[in-house]
Formats: C-alpha cells, sequence, structure tokens
C-alpha cells in the first residue's frame, strides 16, 4: 500500500514539473510582471507577459490586460496593434476608461483629431477627477482643429476648480503654459527646478513636447522638431509626452512642407 501510494506521489510530482511554467503562473503573475516591466521600459517584455495575462484572466480583468498592453504597444510604437486593442477592451464593456484615453492618445499622434476630441471627452466624462494630461492633450486637439476659445475656456475652467496641495505644483505650470500664462522661459526654469535629477529629465521631456506642440501650432515646423528632439534626448521612453514627440517629430519628417 505504501508502495502505491508512493508511486502515486511522484507520478503527480513528475506530471507537474511536465506543465510550461506559465501554466503554473497565474494571470495576476503575469499581470504584474507586465506592469513592472512597463514601468522599466521593457515594453516587449510587458507585451508578452500582458498577453499571457490575457489568456488566463478574463472578465472585467482581462479587459485591464487588454488596455494595459495597448499601452505597452503604443509605447513601443505599435499604433495600430494598441489601437486595436483599445477597440476590444472598449466592445467587452465594463470600465474601460482608460482605454478610451489611450485610443485617444493614438488617434492624436495618427493626426485624427476629431475621434481623439470625442474620445478625451468620453474619458473626462467617466474616469474619476485629478488627472491633469487628458485636459492638456484635449486642448491641443482642439487648438489644432480651429477651436481655440473654446479650449481656452475648458481648460481654465478644469485649473480653476482643480484642487492641488503640492508645493511645486508642475502640471498647473504646463497648463499655464498652454494658456499663455506661463512663458517658455519660465516653463523650462521649473522644468529644472527638481532637486531629483530624475524628476528633471522627466519634466523637461513633458515641458519641450508641450513647447514643441504650441510652436508647430503656430508653424514654426522646424523650431518645432527641434524641441520634439531635444524631448526624444532624455530617453524618457515611459513617458507619454515621449510617444507623442516621437510621433509628431515623425509626421514632420514625412511631410516637411506642412
Amino acid at each position: 500500500m505504501k508502495a502505491r501510494r508512493h508511486f502515486l506521489y511522484l507520478a503527480i510530482a513528475l506530471a507537474l514539473a511536465a506543465i510550461p511554467a506559465f501554466a503554473q503562473q497565474s494571470g495576476a503573475d503575469f499581470y504584474n510582471a507586465a506592469s513592472a516591466a512597463m514601468k522599466k521600459g521593457d515594453f516587449d517584455t510587458a507585451i508578452t507577459d500582458f498577453t499571457q495575462a490575457i489568456v488566463l484572466m478574463p472578465g472585467a480583468v482581462g479587459t485591464q490586460a487588454y488596455i494595459s498592453r495597448g499601452f505597452a504597444k503604443m509605447h513601443k510604437g505599435d499604433m495600430n496593434g494598441a489601437l486595436t486593442d483599445f477597440n476590444h477592451a472598449i466592445s467587452l464593456g465594463g470600465k474601460a476608461d482608460n482605454a478610451y484615453y489611450g485610443r485617444a492618445l493614438v488617434e492624436q499622434a495618427q493626426g485624427a483629431l476629431d475621434a481623439a476630441i470625442a474620445d478625451y471627452h468620453q474619458t473626462l466624462a467617466s474616469a474619476p477627477p485629478g488627472g491633469d494630461n487628458p485636459h492638456f492633450y484635449l486642448w491641443l486637439a482642439r487648438v489644432q482643429q480651429n477651436q481655440k476659445a473654446d479650449a481656452d475656456k475648458e481648460l481654465s475652467d478644469y485649473i480653476a476648480k482643480r484642487p492641488t496641495t503640492r508645493k511645486q505644483d508642475w502640471q498647473s505650470k504646463i497648463g499655464g503654459f498652454l494658456l499663455g500664462q506661463v512663458t517658455e522661459a519660465n516653463l523650462a526654469t521649473y522644468a529644472l527646478s527638481f532637486p531629483n535629477p530624475a524628476d528633471q529629465s522627466r519634466a523637461q521631456c513633458e515641458s519641450w513636447y508641450f513647447i514643441g506642440m504650441k510652436r508647430q501650432i503656430a508653424g514654426e515646423k522646424d523650431a518645432a522638431a527641434d524641441d520634439f528632439r531635444k524631448c526624444l534626448g532624455t530617453n524618457q521612453t515611459v513617458l507619454t509626452q515621449y510617444v507623442l514627440a516621437k510621433a509628431a517629430a515623425e509626421a514632420l519628417d514625412l511631410n516637411p512642407g506642412q
């Protein structure tokens, strides 16, 4: 009897050993690993692990994995693949405000500004308050579509109501710059005022992107391209501004006469 039981335990152990390692991990394990890879800028690993999470995580949790994989693809430069994931997440229903946000970013990068504006509004209607960047990107898209007066009012109203307890409120400086209340020189100075060099680099990436966009809107294409290159020079690949600056720079290279 003991020998038979020992043989059974051995057979179970051998069967478990034959299962591929990924099958022994939970969807949450893959999702967490993918999220960690995203923070490090390892987008290939993130995409692979989010894909495994999608296989193992049905329902609402799986929807979030589609959204996160969409952002990983976007940062990798696969805009069409990202759009597919965001659209699929939206089709699954449930809480998908981040999917609308991701789709808006891709649409803006691809020049589909009316669609981006609609998706930014959908994002802001469903997302909890506190996210500043969708408001900034919405302002850019609306101004590019000759809606500056309405864009200014919309952003001004948001900033006026926006609560903050931060001593150095960097995001309000960006908003002020877009509205013409903070100069380009002052924004650059603010970006360098962070004591941590890593924070300085991130702020510089953000500032060069927004400076470049305002110059592009003003028709200063060469200066805008230079600003986008400075943004890319920070190598802050995990920032959305980096992704958008890369798309904007590539568009200027492809269409130098525009």
